[in-house]
């Protein structure tokens, strides 16, 4: 296994993370939904649209950014500034309470260690730029999403959804030359961390993975490549016990950390 602390004198080593069920065991769009609707519990109306399309998405007819596109209507007429005052309380107050402590640690190890700290995730920047700060990262990558003075039923997504290889290309600007493409090298001396094996890519730039309670199916993978284990404990039992945390977000139920 080689050393994540071997690098050249002029290149930057980095720790790419991802969010979503890694630096954290939920999905945050739907954690950030559930605090707006703590907020603002009429805005549950305006989730319709959404839940009408579900079938949809299951038969594969709307593709995922299409449902992000569409499930972000909860926020609906909602002003620029109070959007974004939502966003840093959210970030603030209810993350660090939600988070793998763990995680966060390790986050703060390799930027001590003189990593570039990187946050590249699918998840809209609204909120994904404030966790970003709170945790002192030193570059965010997200689902761009455009902000109008008032949000619209449908908000527009601006450029691609960050995921998969999209996040690889997102880092254009940072990443040493002949890194981003097809023919991808680990950049020496660094570190990723992810959940899913939609991060493969994230993973097959770094010198050293770290996957965070994978799925059975992704753990073989995982045995096989040689990334390591992390299992952090989750506040829920297994799949079936994340699923009804999802379904209690999405519907404005779920306890808020931060209130209690």
């Amino acid at each position: 296994m080689p050393d994540a602390n071997s690098t050249t004198e002029d290149q930057p080593r980095f720790a790419f993370f991802d969010l979503d069920h890694t630096i954290i065991p939920h999905d945050t769009q739907l954690l950030f939904c559930n605090y707006v609707l703590h907020h603002e519990p009429w805005r549950r109306l305006f989730q319709l649209p959404f839940f009408l399309c579900i079938p949809l998405a299951a038969c594969r007819v709307l593709g995922a950014r299409a449902m992000k596109r569409i499930f972000l209507g909860y926020l609906w007429r909602m002003k620029k500034e109070r959007l974004a005052e939502l966003a840093e309380k959210f970030a603030n107050e209810e993350f660090p309470k939600q988070a793998y402590p763990s995680i966060i640690d390790e986050v703060h190890r390799h930027r001590d260690e003189g990593r570039v700290t990187v946050l590249n995730t699918a998840s809209p920047q609204i909120y994904a730029e404030p966790i970003a700060r709170w945790l002192g990262f030193d570059h965010c990558y997200a689902t761009r999403v455009e902000i109008p003075e008032r949000m619209r039923l449908h908000a527009s997504i601006l450029g691609p959804n960050n995921k998969r290889a999209a996040k690889i290309d997102a880092m254009s600007d940072i990443l040493p030359v002949g890194i981003t493409g097809e023919n991808r090298q680990p950049v020496a001396g660094s570190v990723s961390y992810t959940d899913s094996v939609n991060d493969t890519p994230l993973l097959d730039i770094a010198e050293i993975g770290y996957v965070v309670n994978p799925s059975n199916a992704f753990e073989e993978i995982r045995a096989t490549r040689g990334w390591h284990l992390l299992t952090p404990p989750t506040p829920y039992h297994g799949k079936w016990g994340n699923y009804w945390a999802m379904v209690r977000q999405l519907l404005g139920v779920f306890p808020v950390a931060s209130r209690r």
